[in-house]
């Protein structure tokens, strides 16, 4: 990982919730970047997708599009599990 590179990077992520057999989308169109160093507070009404962005992040939910590069490696598809046991983290 470079010194120039973002501490993680979201790009156009998008999370959809299947309700009752319909797909709802949740998220939509989020991208944002956290350098490193940098801290990032992320605030909102109840029920605006914090908890999904975090779970997302985590690898706890599967994004429906979009990535997710943490140091440098795209992790949009990891399953949280290989994420734990990895030595890369």
């Amino acid at each position: 990982m470079s010194a120039t590179e973002p501490a993680i990077q979201l790009e156009d992520l998008e999370v959809v919730y299947r309700v009752r057999g319909i797909d709802r989308p949740v998220l939509r169109g989020l991208s944002l970047t956290v350098e490193q160093g940098e801290s990032y507070g992320l605030v909102g009404e109840s029920g605006c997708g914090k908890t999904t962005l975090g779970r997302t992040i985590l690898r706890l939910i599967e994004p429906a599009s979009g990535s997710i590069v943490y140091k440098g490696k795209d992790i949009t598809h990891v399953r949280a599990e290989e994420l734990r046991l990895s030595p890369f983290w």
